[in-house]
């Protein structure tokens, strides 16, 4: 089974070009997906094992090139960072449903912003001594790091 979507949007977040799969043997199944969003792609699959009593989840997808400042405006109408997001991500979760799937739900995301710029806040504290006025917007080359997700929650943010 094959689906595709032209488009539609989940909240306030515009997706296109959505298009999934399902394949499944040995009682596994398997969902292949890719869609654009923020400007940008995202690919990946997510596996389940219904060999065992409570259904194992693994999925892992690929972001490339997705724009901070899109994703900002639409996740909290304000546009701190700009910049172009790419990230990885591994994660495991076991359950019959979200409610148990979301505790357990863990994994890891490395993660980079090339070319942008932050806005509206400084990485140095103010009123510094020896420290003149600290600028509230800054350009950046690339910032990378690593979220660790734990019960559904990513807990450790982007480290330059």
């Amino acid at each position: 089974m094959s689906v595709t979507v032209t488009s539609l949007t989940l909240k306030k977040i515009p997706v296109s070009k959505l298009t999934f799969s399902l394949r499944s043997a040995n009682q596994t199944a398997e969902i292949p997906f890719n869609l654009d969003i923020f400007g940008g792609t995202v690919a990946g699959t997510a596996k389940l094992d219904f060999r065992k009593t409570v259904p194992p989840l693994h999925f892992t997808a690929t972001a490339r090139n997705m724009k901070m400042e899109e994703m900002s405006h639409a996740v909290s109408d304000k546009t701190t960072v700009s910049g172009k997001l790419s990230a990885d991500a591994d994660v495991t979760g076991q359950g019959n449903s979200w409610k148990e799937i979301a505790p357990p739900f863990k994994g890891k995301a490395p993660v980079q912003v090339l070319q942008g710029e932050g806005r509206g806040f400084s990485l140095i504290p103010p009123n510094l001594r020896g420290v003149g006025e600290v600028p509230v917007n800054f350009p950046f080359e690339r910032i990378s790091g690593s979220a660790r997700i734990d019960r559904g929650i990513a807990n450790r943010g982007i480290l330059p």
